[in-house]
Formats: structure tokens, sequence, C-alpha cells
């Protein structure tokens, strides 16, 4: 069905939910502003472990009966919760796929830098054994013939008719997994004049699967589509994982309830205006009983599988329902949370295989390795207490090639910020978190960090085996990495330092030295057993610096590197995104995306810096390949002649913030290594250790936006297709 044909019924469905999503986005602002009064007594028990721990749905009617119940407590609470939906970015192949004699091919490229060996994450660009590149840049994938650089040439461009945000290469099997979004936008929907309430935008994860045993001439064999929004994914050989969400409306016979929202407003306001006179309280209970009345009355007309997810798989031009979620697939707290459903999706990377297992929870990070998968979730999005202390749920699923398995569950104290602050060996999990509390006595906002080792017993729970609590006092985590049986952590506020732990028993985690230096890190990756290479900032400036931890109760910087060069600002995409920091271990070779932005001093510069890196002599700039040319070809050629303003701003140099540097890869053939330098504009093939000499160049498909609005001519999508409504189908 297309989208244009969206049902009056969705529309309608959405709208109560769009209200009070609202209203939830200005309470957080409200909870963030005045974190400082939260938990004013000081430390408390919180929720149990045991009513975090999940059980499956008996049927569809103890799902019902959960629903009502967490609507219940959603709208006969005080206030609005927290925002919870809201986060805390060639030569061709014959038919059979064999490659011919005389191609000369690559001796090794780099592959995505990932956290964990063995587990794939989802790139802008990968790169085969035969030197292709396979890159997403809007909606588009294009793939280069690389090798050899001086034949950098376009094989292919494949139009997705969706924003595409990373792809999955399976060079052994010859097929590439795309991850993209649609949305149905509000203009597309049916109007109802009726309806006094905003209309929500519908959102679907798309899976594409393409067969790319001829490069030049890659094909889509499916797609498949989710409604909800993507959290992470990971690939494990032929296996796709994906964490998304999904928001659960609301039953639409409250939708159709004129009544219902102002029968919360007067509830609430009275809960707020109220001078506690007992009459009052009289009133203040009537109308929540009144609301409890008009949730049962909805639930006890609406068919809880359908306030499930919907999916579809679209083949050519035929879409059918997948059968993605029954009742009995939906694990349930024993606590209310507010109704977000997270869904653990597998799927074989040409798109049979597939299974789901979801959870009420509002989870936002997840961790993966080779056999299990966590997400966490903050405090804030599974109980209602204003009380409720800053802790973490942990939830641990076991993942192959069979349907997600749910195993255990675990809380620790305060909040984790990132999937490198996870990490699991030998069946112990590593976390790093950081703790916000009031001081009782002093009454102030005060920090610590802590380590925590959890283990899985018997029980299914996640329970403390060791822990290292408190350093760091003040100091906020900004980055984080566990290599093997050693454990570090980067602070930032006063003093910026580097701690090293050994987690050799884990059972009995310590922290071994400390190191107090300028400036932080954000990224932490191995260089050998011994030592750190990172990156990160000092007074605003990008930083690069390796540090010797081979004694880690006394670890010690070697090196460190200002690769900016000066200008009125300077930044790096890899101090956020691992995956722009390109190391080259055999060679001990580094890119990294450099942006240097200074117009009038005419020393801007937009492209990618290249190093070599070494223990005993630091870093040595082997030079920087810019973008700036391409640029210029694709913003101030051809200009429109009722846009003369445009060649003014050429004039300028700001054409450059149309450059944006996002990748590199590194192919090496004999003593050369060649260095392919990405941007959202095009490819650049040099040697690495003479990047001003372009040995090859290639500009990818238009992304459909530039650094001014209407400057790049994109092609208009497709009106893409909608899965089918939500009335006809259920998913069993």
């Amino acid at each position: 069905m297309p989208f244009l044909q969206t049902s009056l019924k969705l529309k309608v469905r959405f709208s109560l939910h769009v209200f009070f999503f609202i209203l939830m986005m200005v309470s957080a602002l409200v909870s963030c502003s005045r974190s400082a009064d939260r938990n004013p007594e000081g430390p408390s028990t919180g929720v149990p472990l045991s009513a975090l721990k999940l059980a499956p749905s008996a049927d569809c009617d103890d799902l019902a009966q959960y629903v009502e119940a967490a609507l219940i407590e959603r709208y006969t609470m005080k206030a609005p919760p927290a925002c919870t939906d809201c986060p805390l970015p060639l030569v061709p192949l014959g038919g059979d796929g064999a490659i011919a004699a005389n191609t000369v091919l690559p001796e090794d490229v780099t592959r995505t830098n990932t956290q964990e060996e063995g587990v794939d994450e989802a790139d802008l660009v990968e790169a085969d054994s035969a030197g292709r590149l396979y890159i997403v840049n809007g909606g588009f994938l294009a793939i280069e013939k690389g090798f050899p650089p001086q034949q950098l040439a376009e094989l292919s461009r494949l139009k997705l008719d969706t924003s595409a945000g990373g792809l999955y290469l399976d060079e052994a099997r010859r097929r590439v997994v795309i991850f993209g979004r649609r949305f149905l936008p509000v203009q597309a929907q049916t109007a109802d004049v009726s309806a006094a309430m905003p209309i929500a935008p519908l959102s679907y994860d798309e899976m594409i699967f393409v067969d790319v045993a001829d490069p030049s001439q890659p094909r889509i064999t499916q797609r498949l589509l989710i409604e909800g929004f993507q959290i992470d994914h990971r690939r494990i050989e032929t296996r796709i994982h994906l964490v998304s969400r999904f928001r659960m409306p609301e039953p639409e016979a409250l939708m159709k309830d004129n009544n219902f929202s102002d029968l919360v407003n007067r509830y609430r306001d009275a809960v707020w205006n109220g001078t506690g006179r007992a009459e009052e309280a009289e009133r203040i209970e009537q109308l929540k009983e009144a609301i409890r009345q008009t949730i049962r009355k909805a639930m006890t007309e609406t068919d809880v599988r359908t306030l499930l997810p919907r999916a579809s798989r679209q083949i050519g031009g035929t879409e059918a329902a997948v059968a993605l979620l029954s009742c009995r697939d939906v694990l349930l707290p024993e606590v209310k949370e507010d109704l977000g459903l997270l869904i653990v999706t597998s799927v074989d990377t040409d798109g049979s295989n597939l299974s789901a297992t979801a959870l009420i929870n509002n989870a936002w990070l997840t961790y993966a390795d080779k056999e299990h998968l966590y997400v966490a979730q903050l405090s804030s999005g599974w109980w209602w207490d204003s009380n409720q202390p800053p802790q973490t749920a942990l939830y641990k699923f076991g993942i192959s090639e069979e349907k997600p398995a749910y195993l255990a569950a675990g809380r620790i104290d305060g909040w984790i910020g990132s999937r490198f602050h996870l990490s699991e060996q030998e069946g112990f999990l590593r976390v790093v978190s950081t703790e916000d509390r009031i001081d009782p006595e002093t009454k102030r906002l005060e920090r610590k960090n802590h380590l925590f080792v959890l283990e899985e017993n018997p029980s299914g729970e996640l329970q403390v085996a060791g822990s290292v609590l408190g350093f760091a006092p003040g100091e906020q985590v900004t980055g984080a990495r566990f290599l093997g049986d050693r454990g570090y952590v980067v602070t930032f506020r006063q003093v910026d330092p580097l701690f090293a732990f050994d987690l050799s028993d884990p059972r009995q985690p310590k922290r071994m030295g400390e190191l107090t230096i300028p400036g932080f890190s954000t990224y932490l990756h191995p260089l050998g057993p011994n030592h750190l290479l990172t990156i990160g900032l000092e007074s605003g400036d990008i930083q690069l610096q390796i540090f010797d931890v081979a004694d880690p109760a006394r670890p010690a910087l070697l090196h460190k590197y200002l690769p900016a060069g000066g200008g009125r600002f300077g930044w790096s995409q890899a101090t956020f995104d691992p995956h722009a920091f390109t190391f080259y271990a055999p060679r001990n070779l580094l890119a990294i995306p450099l942006v240097v932005w200074d117009p009038p001093s005419g020393t801007s510069f937009s492209g990618v810096a290249a190093f070599r890196v070494s223990v005993t002599e630091g870093f040595t700039e082997l030079g920087r390949v810019d973008q700036a040319d391409l640029a210029f070809q694709v913003y101030c050629t051809n200009i429109p002649p009722d846009q003369p303003w445009i060649a003014d701003e050429c004039k300028e140099g700001r054409f450059l913030g149309g450059a944006a540097p996002t990748r590199s890869v590194m192919m090496a053939s004999g003593p050369d290594t060649f260095l392919y330098s990405l941007s959202n504009v095009g490819v650049k093939a040099t040697p690495i250790d003479q990047p001003a000499s372009v040995l090859g160049s290639v500009l990818l498909p238009d992304p459909g936006y530039g650094w001014w609005m209407g400057v790049a001519a994109a092609a208009k999508p497709s009106v893409p297709k909608q899965p089918p409504d939500r009335e006809t189908i259920f998913l069993h």
C-alpha cells in the first residue's frame, strides 16, 4: 500500500502519543535543569534487581495486562516522564565470481576499525581483497576500482531510494547489506480536520540486500523494513544482529476518546496546584480512577498484537508482511516501564533466516562480542520514582544463527557513556560507569567513577564479582578501552589523568597507576602489547599521543603531537568516531580526517592527514591529501546564472565546507602503501609518503546536500512504499 494511502485510523492512533511525547521532552529539559534536586535524601536502594529481570509473555492477555498497567502508571503520575525515546552518526568479476588471471591485486587492505576482533561494524566504506571500494554516500552505493591506484575509477553506482547510514561487506559470499531509514512524513499522511493533535511521522529501519557478484552490475535482491529506528548493529560471519527501538502506540480506542487528554490535564493540574485540602484529595483520586477506567476500557477493545511493530519484505515490485514478533516473543520486567520496545533482530546477509526477540525497555547503548550482546538502560527509563538513584540495568543475550536468547540481567551504580566502556572476557563483563549523586550533608552534586566486573550466575543474574569504586572524583570519563587483562580509563575536568587497571583476577580488579597530563584522549587504540595510541584534544587542538603501559603501575607519556597546524578552528571526525581512525599496524601508519578552518589567512584545509607512528621516534607527519579541488569541482563549476552569490562564496574559499572528510583506506603492494582518502564529494588515491602526488581521483554520487542548501542538484527520492497497514496484519 503506498505511503500516501495511510489510513485515518493509523494517523489518529499516533496523535495522542505525539502530544504526550512533546510534554515528555519539556519534562526532560526540566529534569536536566534541576538534576541537583534529585534524590535529596541521598542514596536509596532503588528498584530491586528481581523487578528488572525479564520473563516472556505467557500469551497476548499477559502482554495486554502489562501494557494496561504501564499506561495507567504513565498517565497517573504527577508529571510526564523524562523523554525515554531521546538519546542521551576495479576489476569486474565474472559470472562465477572468479577474478581474471591478469588482475593486479593489493597484498593487503585495511578493514573497518572495530572494537572486538571478529565482530564487524557497519561503515561508510569497505574494501575487498581485490582492492575494490564499496562506498555509501547519501542515497547511493558506489563501487570503485581502487587498485592499482592509477586506475581508480567508478565501476557502478546503485540508487538506493533511501538515505544510507552504513554497509556491511560479506566478501566471501559477494553480498553487501546496507542500512537506511525511511520516514513517512506528516504531509504524506491523510489529513483529518477534526484532529486537534499533531501527527507523528513513522520511522522504519531498512536493510537493503545487494548481490555484488558482478561489481559492475550490483543488484538489489530484497529489502527488509522494520518499524522503529536502529540503535546499533553488528555482523558476525554470515549473521547480522540489529538492535532497534519502537515506541508502542496507545490503543486506538484511547486515541478516539476526545475527553481523555482533557481528563489527564485536569488530573495533573489538580496535583500540581492543589492546596492539600481533603476535598481536593478526593477530587484527585476521582480523576485518577477515571483515567484508570478509561485505559482499562480502551484495552478491552484493543487487540494487543496491533500495538507491535510491523515488518515487511520487498522483492522486486512485490511487498509482503513478515511475521516478526508474537506476543510470546516480548519479554517483560516486573517493574512497569514506559512502553518502549527494544527489538533484537537477527538475519543472514542474504536476508534469510529472520528471527527476533523484544523486551519492554528504553535502552540506548549496546555492546557485542562474538557470542553475546548487551543492552544498557539508565534508571530514568525504567522507574517513575523521582528519588530513583542513578543506576544502569544491563541485559545479556546470546546471539548465534538462531533466535536471540535472553540470558541474564544485572544492575550497577552510575551511567555508561560509550560502548567502549564495556568489554567481555572469559565470561566476565567489565564496565566503567560515572555516578552523579547529591551529598546528603553538603547538598552538592558529587561525581565519581567506578569499574565493575560482573559474572552471570545460575539464577540469570549478572552479579558484581569485583569492583574499583570512586576513582577520579569530580571527573568525566572521556575515553576507555579494555585490552586483555588490562583496562584503561581517561577522565577530564581539572587534572586529566589516564588510569591503568589490572583485571587478571576479575574478582579482585586493581587500580595500578595514574598519569596526569594536559588534555584528554577520546579514543584509545592498542599499539602492540605495551603501548597505547590515542587521539583526543588539548586546549581545543587535536592531539595524538603514545603511552607506555608496559608497567601498569607507572604509565608514561612517550610522545605527543598536535597536527592541526593552527587556524581559527580545527577538528577531526576520528576524535568521536573510531571508524574514521585508520591504523595499519604492519607498517605503523595512521590516517585521520582533518579540518582546519581559517579563510582569512588562507590556511584552511579539509582532507586526510597521514602519519608514521613509532614508539621510539613518535609521530612523523607524512603529508595531507586536500579535497579542495574536488569540492570546487562540485560546488563552484556550472553555477546557475540566477545564483551569482555562489561565485563570491567560492572566491572566499567557503566551498571547502562541502569537502567534509570522512574515512580513509590503505592498500599495500610490495614496499608501497597507497592511501585512499574519502570525503562526501570524492575519493583520491596517493602514495602515503607522498600524499600530494595524486595518482587517481573520482567524484562520488552527489549525496543531495552541500554546505549551503540548494547548490548541489540532488535527485529527488522516489516515494517509498508503505508496509502493510497495521490493521490488516497480525504478526504471529
